[in-house]
């Protein structure tokens, strides 16, 4: 009778305190589902960065990234420009705790995203720009210009701890190959790394910043004749928007996106 009594006790307090758990989480989710409607309404960094603080603290930490990065393009400038801020500062800076790897479901639910709308690639390189570097006033110091630091950053910035599926990104954004995104996933990432690192060195002296795309493009007839472009053609001028509102210009061949490695289906 004493064991029965006590199993009775026993269960009794593991269901109580799974419906305890689950009213916790139920209210977790409610107050959470509040901060992505007002990280689309925070028009200054310091909000932001608070609501970012807020979202990505406390148990359940991937799946709110997961339905945060769900919610890019969708929800106005303030949103798109709260997840590139998140992008930027995971594995290193404010949230270094947050680290993108690919194949998780942070990184399968970016690749998504950027397949159902490849124009969001152009919001990374436009984000990051000002976090690029200085620049030498010597027009003659081709080493140190834009597209040096770019490369510095994307392919020699580990120490640091910044994700190179982020990297990977950003170089992609920046110089239009969005075709090393294509099928991308934790099987081929490393292959993709290297022959994205070896087409940076061998067009670093030859890449030209186009104002029309916001991209870096090839120079061909520099290139043809090894002559590096000027310090000049490389820098770039400020967009007066908010973020970047072009229409997909059809040179984004990322149709295959996130359509192989292990996306949750979320």
């Amino acid at each position: 009778m004493k064991n029965l009594l006590f199993v009775l006790w026993f269960l009794t307090g593991v269901s109580l305190s799974s419906g305890c758990q689950s009213l916790v989480n139920h209210g977790s989710s409610k107050h959470h589902a509040g901060v992505y409607q007002r990280i689309a309404q925070a028009s200054t960094s310091k909000e932001r960065d608070a609501l970012l603080d807020e979202l990505v603290s406390g148990r359940n930490q991937t799946e709110r990234v997961v339905k945060f990065i769900e919610g890019w393009g969708e929800n106005g400038d303030y949103y798109d420009l709260a997840v590139l801020n998140l992008l930027r500062n995971s594995g290193a800076g404010r949230y270094s705790y947050l680290e993108i790897v690919i194949g998780d479901p942070v990184s399968d639910a970016i690749l998504l995203k950027l397949r159902q709308q490849p124009e969001l690639l152009d919001q990374i390189y436009w984000e990051i720009r000002p976090y690029a570097g200085e620049v030498p006033v010597a027009p003659e110091a081709i080493t140190f210009s834009r597209v040096a630091i770019l490369y510095r950053h994307t392919f020699e910035s580990f120490g640091s701890g910044i994700s190179k599926i982020y990297s990977m990104l950003v170089f992609c954004s920046a110089t239009d190959q969005d075709h090393f995104l294509v099928d991308l996933n934790d099987s081929n990432f490393e292959q993709r790394w290297t022959e994205a690192k070896a087409w940076m060195k061998d067009n670093l002296d030859y890449l030209y910043f186009d104002e029309a795309s916001g991209t870096y493009q090839v120079d061909e007839n520099a290139k043809k004749e090894k002559k590096p472009v000027s310090w000049e053609r490389q820098e770039w001028t400020s967009t007066p928007t908010l973020l970047p509102k072009r229409q997909n210009s059809g040179k984004n061949n990322i149709e295959n996106v996130g359509k192989t490695g292990h996306r949750s289906q979320t």
